[in-house]
């Protein structure tokens, strides 16, 4: 056994050589505890980790916390002026608001533009046989 599989061994089985198996495996366990210090000192290593996590698996948590849960959980559902505000009127306005702009801009026609336009339509409605006249010259 080595010491990978020692280690996977205390994984599954625990520190407490009393409640490790009487299988070859647990007797293999048990005399490598007794002969490799290597073995020895995982086992303590294993051991403090266990007392450790003991410890922290008992931390108690505040004795008024589920109290200020449900506290926070109660005030939160209230309607107040500010979540009115964000929820009814600010998020409507956000979402209208790049339908207006485009409005907006669409309505502001300078004489420039205007002049383009009327350019472009008037060259695809004009008659271009004179262009043609010309061409053949």
């Amino acid at each position: 056994m080595n010491q990978k599989s020692f280690q996977s061994f205390i994984d599954q089985h625990g520190v407490d050589t009393s409640n490790w198996p009487d299988s070859p495996e647990g007797k293999k366990a048990q005399r490598l505890l007794a002969e490799a210090e290597w073995a020895r000192q995982v086992l303590d290593q294993n051991r403090k980790m266990f007392r450790l996590l003991n410890v922290a698996m008992s931390v108690r948590y505040p004795a008024d916390l589920e109290a200020r849960i449900l506290r926070g959980i109660s005030e939160s559902s209230e309607r107040t002026w500010l979540h009115f505000l964000t929820q009814w009127l600010l998020k409507p306005a956000l979402v209208a608001l790049p339908l207006v702009m485009g409005f907006a801009l669409g309505m502001t026609a300078t004489d420039s533009s205007i002049f383009v336009e009327n350019e472009i339509t008037a060259t695809q409605f004009d008659d271009h046989s004179d262009l043609l006249a010309i061409s053949d010259e």
